[in-house]
């Protein structure tokens, strides 16, 4: 069965399957590599793809394969964070798409559920808005640039009430 993953931002479709014996089969965006599973400790396991031995080891969403660490996400979790002006204060853009238009600059004092920045993805413009009451400090992206998904677009300092 194909799964979705974050993986350091980027959303990736996955399937793993273990085989008979000690063979596994990782499916990433749909190219195919075939291993044998060599040795299994708790989080940490050795696989051999192609005649060579890759270490991993799992702790938490932290993932090592071989030389690469990777942050393991939900993307339906990562999906409930956005535009909820976490701890950094900051309005993400729900998903890839183009900067249009600027609807506040900085030093604006602004109200919950203001409209900040007017994006188009997906054929359809998307205005992000505004969390929480405070003030501008920074806009990441001019208008007609490129951005992915789930990046910060906009910092925010709430207000003292909020």
């Amino acid at each position: 069965m194909e799964k979705e993953l974050l993986i350091n931002d980027e959303t990736i479709r996955y399937s793993w399957v273990r085989g008979e014996g000690d063979q596994v089969e990782l499916t990433i965006e749909g190219q195919t590599f075939k291993g044998r599973l060599l040795e299994r400790e708790g989080a940490r396991a050795v696989i051999e793809f192609e005649g060579k031995n890759i270490q991993t080891w799992k702790s938490g969403n932290h993932v090592s394969l071989g030389d690469f660490s990777l942050k393991l996400e939900n993307p339906r979790d990562k999906r409930k964070k956005k535009g909820s002006g976490g701890a950094n204060n900051e309005m993400s853009s729900p998903m890839p798409g183009k900067i249009l238009k600027h609807l506040v600059k900085v030093g604006d004092s602004i109200v919950a559920g203001q409209g900040l920045i007017v994006m188009e993805a997906m054929k359809m413009e998307h205005t992000i808005k505004a969390a929480f009451d405070g003030t501008v400090l920074k806009i990441m992206y001019q208008e007609g640039e490129l951005v992915g998904g789930d990046v910060d677009l906009i910092d925010i300092e709430k207000s003292a009430e909020d």
